[in-house]
Formats: structure tokens, C-alpha cells, sequence
């Protein structure tokens, strides 16, 4: 692998990151409602494996059918993006009630963000990579810091605590169903990367924070917006930094989902619609409030997540079976044709010189 290669991997899985590590995964909001109580080093390496599973197979899939399968069904993720980028405009309204203890009737803080949003993904993907290069690593060295030095609850590595691997799968194929229109568009992009190197350090840092956060996340934290801001609010400093990182991670999330669908069309008009039309459906979902949408709204789409990404492996397989079984069948007329010319070249009469 050239320095060019290795170089562009890294910025592409901080982009990733970025779009997975949103507001309810940094605020310890997902982790709480999806996994608080299990075995922190069980299910950490289950998601290891299933995050590092799905994203190899998106980014290195080559089957015609199976590409066009992905494309078709991104029309459906593009609606479900809608979902994701209300989850970030909530959060942000709760970052700022906790953070400064009151509430804007008019929400301007959300608008401006989605003007400044907008405005980077209209500017092309690699702003966005170069953004996720520098503010990505930035925010996972402060969430590991933070977190690294929190109270530990009980031993959880030694207990018997269970792991639920439905859970686990259901989690990763909504993070990766919601993140795939961005994955392609990554892609279809000109820089060349390395599918499996992206996946290994995308997969490795995610079950890395899953893991620390249920070292650290306690009962008072399930009916919390923000678990992480109630984990740190003896100190005012490292609060403010918290939100400081929190925020970061919003945006990075927001652009990822808007990107895909700002990009749908390259026509100037229906490019318009198109924007003001998510803004307002996001905006309007958003205020359905932060915590419904992450305890209630996620564990929704993990079940269609699911059942899409069975009938994906499951078309995936049968193409390989189907592939193997024509390259046998060729491989066996090759050689029939082989043996059969040969027999005749056998059987043939020489010529007898006179």
C-alpha cells in the first residue's frame, strides 16, 4: 500500500467515524438504550466484527446486480436519513438547554446550523473529508480522555452481565443502512482506498468507545438526553469541553446524512427543492425531542436494518454460489473440450509419406 493510499483511507474512515459517532452515540444516549448492562469486552467485539462485516462488503462489492440492489435501495435510506438529521437538530436544542439551563422559543441555533451545513455539503465531498481529517481525532482523543478517567462501575469485565448479539447486529446494520448513501458516494469518489484497512479502523475505534462507555454509565443515566454531560458535571471546564466535542460530532453526523441527499440531482432547480424540502421535514421531525427519537424512533429502524441487510447477505451469497457453479461448469467444458480434441487428434489417421 502506497503513503497516497494509506493517507486516503484514514481521511475516508474519519469520515465514516464522523458520520456514525453522532449526538446519540457521543452523549452515550444509544449506548445507554441499546446495550447498558451487558459485558462491555463481549459486546464491544461483537460489534467489532459485525460493523467491520458490513462496511468491507459496501465498500468492496462488485457484483453488478448487487451494486444496483444498494443504489435502488439508498432511495429508501435517503427518506430514513430524514430521521437522522431531526435526531442532530434535537440534540442540539438539548446541548444548549443543559449546557445554559434554558430553552430558545425560536430555535435560530438549529437554523444557522443547517445553513452552514448545507452551504459545506454543496461544496463536495472532499471538504467534508478534509473537515472529518481534523475535527475527527480531535474529538475521539477528548472522549477517551474524559471517559478514561471517569469512575468505573462495577466490575463488569468479570461479571456475568449477557450480551445480546440481536441487539448488537441490529445496532451496527442501522448505523451502516443510515450511513450507505454516504459510503457510496465515498465510493464512487475519485480517491483510491483501501476497503479493508478503512474497515478494520473504523470497526476497531466504534467498539473501542462502546466498550469504554459501558465502563462508565450508571442507572442515573436512562433517563437522561445527554448521559456523558451528567457524567462530567462536577466539572465546569471539562462540561463546556464536553459540549465543546458533542457538538463537533453533530455536525459531522448532519453533514453526512445531508450530503447523499443535497446530491440526488446535479439540476439546479430540483437541487433547491430538494434542500428546502429536507430542511423543513427534518426541522419538523426534530421536534418531536431528542430522546423519542433515539429510544424510540432508532429501535424502529434497527428491525428494517435488519431484515434489509438478511436479504442483502442472502443475494450476496447466492450470487457467489451461483458465480462458483457457472465457473465450474465452464472449467468442466474447457476440459471436456480438451480431452475430446485430443482423442481425436489420437483417433486421426496419420499421413503416410509415399
Amino acid at each position: 500500500m502506497n503513503k497516497k493510499v494509506f493517507i486516503s483511507s484514514i481521511k475516508i474512515s474519519c469520515s465514516i467515524i464522523g458520520s456514525v459517532i453522532g449526538a446519540g452515540f457521543i452523549t452515550g444516549r444509544e449506548i445507554m438504550s441499546f446495550f447498558y448492562g451487558f459485558n462491555p469486552f463481549f459486546t464491544a467485539l461483537f460489534i467489532f466484527c459485525a460493523f467491520f462485516v458490513y462496511v468491507f462488503i459496501i465498500l468492496s462489492v462488485k457484483n453488478k446486480k448487487i451494486v444496483n440492489l444498494i443504489e435502488m435501495s439508498n432511495y429508501l435510506v435517503y427518506a430514513l436519513n430524514l430521521v437522522i438529521i431531526a435526531s442532530m437538530l434535537g440534540a442540539t436544542n438539548s446541548l444548549i438547554c443543559d449546557l445554559f439551563s434554558f430553552s430558545f422559543k425560536l430555535p435560530l441555533f438549529t437554523i444557522a446550523l443547517l445553513v452552514v451545513s448545507t452551504t459545506l455539503c454543496l461544496n463536495g465531498i472532499g471538504k467534508i473529508n478534509n473537515l472529518n481529517l481534523f475535527l475527527v481525532p480531535i474529538m475521539l482523543a477528548v472522549l477517551f480522555s474524559v471517559i478514561t478517567f471517569l469512575p468505573k462501575q462495577n466490575n463488569l469485565l468479570l461479571s456475568t452481565a449477557v450480551i445480546s448479539p440481536f441487539k448488537c447486529i441490529g445496532y451496527c446494520s442501522m448505523n451502516v443502512l443510515l450511513a450507505q448513501p454516504f459510503l457510496c458516494k465515498i465510493k464512487g469518489g475519485k480517491e483510491k482506498f483501501s476497503p479493508l484497512l478503512v474497515s478494520l479502523t473504523c470497526a476497531a475505534v466504534l467498539a473501542f468507545c462502546v466498550f469504554l462507555y459501558l465502563l462508565v454509565l450508571k442507572s442515573e443515566c436512562v433517563l437522561n438526553d445527554i448521559p456523558l454531560l451528567l457524567l462530567v458535571n462536577k466539572s465546569k471546564l471539562i462540561l463546556f469541553l464536553v459540549g465543546i466535542i458533542i457538538f463537533s460530532a453533530i455536525f459531522t453526523t448532519l453533514i453526512s446524512a445531508q450530503f447523499p441527499i443535497i446530491n440526488l440531482t446535479q439540476k439546479q432547480n430540483l437541487k433547491t427543492a430538494v434542500v428546502l424540502i429536507s430542511c423543513v421535514a427534518s426541522f419538523a421531525i426534530s421536534q418531536l425531542g431528542f430522546y423519542v427519537i433515539v429510544d424510540k424512533v432508532y429501535f424502529a429502524l434497527t428491525n428494517i436494518a435488519i431484515c434489509y441487510y438478511a436479504f442483502f447477505i442472502c443475494a450476496l451469497l447466492i450470487s457467489f454460489v451461483k458465480r462458483g457453479l457457472l465457473g465450474t461448469s465452464k472449467r468442466q467444458e474447457y476440459i471436456k473440450s480438451g480431452c475430446s480434441s485430443s482423442l481425436g487428434r489420437v483417433l486421426k489417421p496419420g499421413r503416410r509419406k509415399r
